[in-house]
C-alpha cells in the first residue's frame, strides 16, 4: 500500500521512509489561538538534539533535547500510526433522520477554535494532522507531553 500527504507527493517509497537520518527529524506542535491577539507558539523538536519554542515566528527560548525523549515521542507518534490519521479533525460529520423518514448527512465546519497541530518533517516530506481540544485524546495528550517539554 502507497502511503502518501498532502505535502507529499506519491513516489514509488512508502512515506515515512523505514531508514533515515535523524537530523531530517523535526516534530513541531503549534498552538493556534482564535480573536484579536491570533498567536502561533510552536514547540519544535529537532533531530539534531534541541528543543525550540517560538511565539509567532520569533524564537522565544531553546534548549538541549536528550535523544531518548526524541525516540519515545516518535515511538509514540508511530504507534498510534499517526501517518494515517487524517489531516483535519476540524470537521464534525454526523447523519439525521429527517420526518419523511430519509437519512441525510451532514458536515459541520469548526473554523472559530483553538487548534492545535502536530507535525512530522522528515527531509523534504511532511505530515500534519490539526485538531481541537475535542480532538483525538491520545494525540491531544501527545500534544501537551510536547508542549510540556518547553524550556
Amino acid at each position: 500500500m502507497l502511503m502518501t500527504t498532502s505535502a507529499h507527493p506519491a513516489t514509488a517509497e512508502t512515506w515515512p521512509p523505514g531508514d533515515y537520518p535523524v537530523d531530517s527529524l523535526r516534530i513541531e506542535v503549534t498552538r493556534q489561538s482564535v480573536g484579536a491577539t491570533r498567536t502561533r507558539h510552536v514547540v519544535a523538536l529537532l533531530g539534531s538534539g534541541r528543543i525550540e519554542v517560538r511565539e509567532n515566528t520569533a524564537l522565544q527560548s531553546s534548549a538541549p533535547l536528550a535523544r531518548d525523549a526524541l525516540s519515545a515521542l516518535l515511538d509514540r507518534l508511530y504507534r498510534l500510526r499517526f501517518f494515517t490519521l487524517p489531516d483535519s479533525y476540524l470537521t464534525r460529520y454526523g447523519v439525521h433522520i429527517t420526518a419523511e423518514g430519509r437519512v441525510q448527512r451532514s458536515a459541520l465546519r469548526l473554523p472559530d477554535r483553538e487548534t492545535t497541530q502536530v507535525c512530522v518533517h522528515i527531509g523534504a516530506g511532511q505530515k500534519c494532522s490539526v485538531f481541537a481540544d475535542d480532538g483525538p485524546a491520545e494525540l491531544n495528550a501527545f500534544a501537551r507531553d510536547v508542549r510540556a517539554l518547553a524550556p
